[in-house]
């Protein structure tokens, strides 16, 4: 009896430490080793979501009074990074019923907003809007322009310094905004491919087109030019983040099926150096955020979000949740400081804390 006894408190223990060994392999590394916390959900509906640093901007309509569309800014709390604090709500001068929001990019100095007509009502010819905020000069924000187009719809618009550049299929419009309520068209491009995403950057925009990128110079007002290249690496990128002379971007792959992140570095614009690069991720691309206070890329597909740092020359993996994305035309998230920012239609503004 009691060699038996022993025997089976032998087995109990073996079990254990098979367990343990077992428990501690799956939570170490890779997608299992993530944890996603939900710390609190703002019940408005969202039309995009983006940020620098500690701003987050969101846009919303305001249905309580039509379809204004509204950009809400946000604090990330500087003692309490789980807590938002709302600065402003600005009102875009948009409140059509069938206007859609097709991009939101904020840098350090401007807001800038694409909102289209779509579809058009009754056989009305297109229309496209695009809304700017300045984030330089005051903490309390207002709408500083907002510029109409009639007979087309635009993709996506940024604006660094005097500059607002347009994308509108291949085109490209460069408008000096010196004078904010009059821009003056300085001028267009034609690119090969459509364009996916536009980082500003110092003298210039950087373009990411479905073929390769594009480096608009603007240092010489006088001599504007665009240079382009074919790049299989860089192509499609759909978001970008600018920190210094390196842009970190994700999107499609250039394998079917996949997405890549990467970080590049765009010392010589006309010839970038891919810092880092992981195209081999599985699933079909929805987002993508970088944060910048902490280092970790956040790619988000169909089913999940995933976390990736840069390790030994590589990004590898460290975490994933399950998460419930569409493929959108807007930026639907935003990472700073360990929290991830989600937002999508209906859902509200998710807070998360990632781990």
């Amino acid at each position: 009896m009691k060699r038996n006894n022993c025997n089976f408190l032998y087995s109990i223990i073996l079990i254990s430490i098979i367990l343990t060994l077992l428990t501690g392999c799956g939570s170490g590394s890779g997608s299992n080793s993530g944890q996603s916390n939900l710390i609190k959900s703002i019940p408005i509906n969202i039309n995009g979501l983006n940020g620098y640093n500690n701003i987050i901007v969101a846009l919303s309509p305001d249905q309580s009074d039509g379809y204004r569309e509204t950009i809400k800014i946000y604090q990330q709390d500087s003692i309490n990074q789980n807590f938002l604090l709302e600065v402003s709500t600005v009102y875009t001068g948009n409140n059509t019923i069938y206007h859609v929001v097709s991009d939101v990019n904020v840098n350090n100095q401007w807001v800038t907003v694409t909102i289209n007509e779509s579809p058009p009502p009754f056989g009305s010819p297109p229309i496209g809007w695009i809304a700017i905020v300045p984030l330089t000069g005051s903490s309390k924000y207002s709408l500083a322009a907002m510029y109409r187009f009639d007979d087309f719809t635009n993709d996506r618009a940024v604006s660094i310094d005097n500059w607002l550049l347009v994308s509108s299929g291949a085109g490209l419009q460069l408008y000096d905004i010196s004078v904010l309520s009059s821009p003056i068209l300085t001028k267009s491009f034609v690119s090969t491919s459509n364009p996916t995403c536009i980082i500003a950057i110092q003298n210039g925009f950087y373009v990411i087109t479905n073929n390769g990128y594009g480096y608009i110079n603007t240092s010489d007002p006088l001599n504007i030019s665009y240079f382009e290249v074919a790049d299989i690496n860089i192509k499609q990128a759909k978001k970008a983040y600018l920190i210094g002379s390196k842009i970190y971007i994700g999107g499609p792959s250039k394998y079917a099926g996949k997405c890549k992140i990467a970080r590049i570095d765009i010392s010589n614009p006309l010839s970038p150096q891919i810092d880092y690069i992981n195209d081999t991720i599985d699933g079909t691309f929805c987002d993508f955020s970088y944060d910048v206070a902490s280092g970790i890329y956040y790619l988000v597909n169909t089913d999940k979000v995933l976390w990736y740092w840069e390790s030994g020359g590589s990004i590898v993996n460290i975490g994933s949740a399950t998460l419930t994305a569409y493929t959108l035309s807007y930026s639907q998230s935003y990472a700073w400081n360990n929290i991830f920012y989600f937002g999508t239609p209906g859902a509200g503004l998710n807070i998360y804390k990632m781990h």
